[in-house]
């Protein structure tokens, strides 16, 4: 009997650990949650509207920073920032910027997304040129040089949410590659059915050389015309 009571107190132990480890994680999980709110709620108290950044991501676990650009005390830029994983555990873990939200034509939508590497050096961005909650251009960036560019066609009779308003489940029409900086080639898809069937070929001083089209529609040059350098 001892024995069997000796077991029972080591498992009442287990059980208050488990509790409180469990209470723990809920603590976090719920401050997570409040995060954006307190931040809608602060600068709210300061006198400022804050529409919050897009639907597109969960910042359960981010720190959004709200700004506001033009100064008409609406919230306009949202900076993200997410703790670096090797230092979660240290007394002031490092905070990344992962990610800013742009709202760039002051309407309460977002417009422009800006992504960053761990070294917080901008690799993509994501826009909405047309202001309608869908991303129609993509540009990747290398050492803050532009790389790539890509530009979509939006269907009118489309209406995305704005969480489905990335451009991953469409192909580009247009799509730019430069070499430091420098346009090098330009790849169309000139009728809209997700294939290219145009390319052109630009000289290292960024002057159009050579065109090729695709006029049968398999994806291949047919003809090419070629244009003398600019003296």
């Amino acid at each position: 009997m001892p024995k069997v009571q000796l077991f029972s107190g080591r498992f009442s132990l287990y059980k208050v650990i488990l509790y409180h480890l469990l209470f723990a994680l809920l603590a976090c999980s719920c401050a997570s949650q409040k995060n954006e709110a307190e931040n809608q709620a602060k600068t709210a108290s300061r006198g400022y509207q804050n529409p919050g950044p897009s639907k597109r991501y969960d910042n359960e676990a981010m720190i959004v920073k709200p700004f506001d650009i033009n100064n008409d005390r609406i919230i306009d830029m949202w900076k993200i920032y997410a703790y670096e994983k090797e230092l979660i555990d240290v007394e002031t873990p490092k905070l990344l910027l992962i990610r800013k939200e742009v709202d760039s034509n002051f309407d309460g939508k977002v417009d422009m997304w800006m992504y960053y590497n761990a070294n917080e050096n901008l690799i993509k961005e994501e826009l909405d040129t047309s202001f309608t909650g869908n991303v129609d251009r993509v540009l990747y960036y290398n050492q803050g040089q532009i790389m790539r560019s890509e530009a979509y066609t939006i269907d009118a009779n489309r209406e995305d949410s704005e969480t489905m308003g990335d451009a991953s489940h469409r192909k580009p029409n247009i799509i730019k590659s430069f070499r430091h900086g420098v346009l090098t080639r330009v790849e169309k898809d000139n009728n809209a059915d997700g294939i290219i069937d145009e390319w052109e070929i630009y000289d290292e001083e960024g002057q159009i050389v050579q065109v090729g089209e695709d006029t049968t529609g398999d994806g291949k040059v047919d003809t090419w015309r070629r244009y003398k350098a600019m003296e």
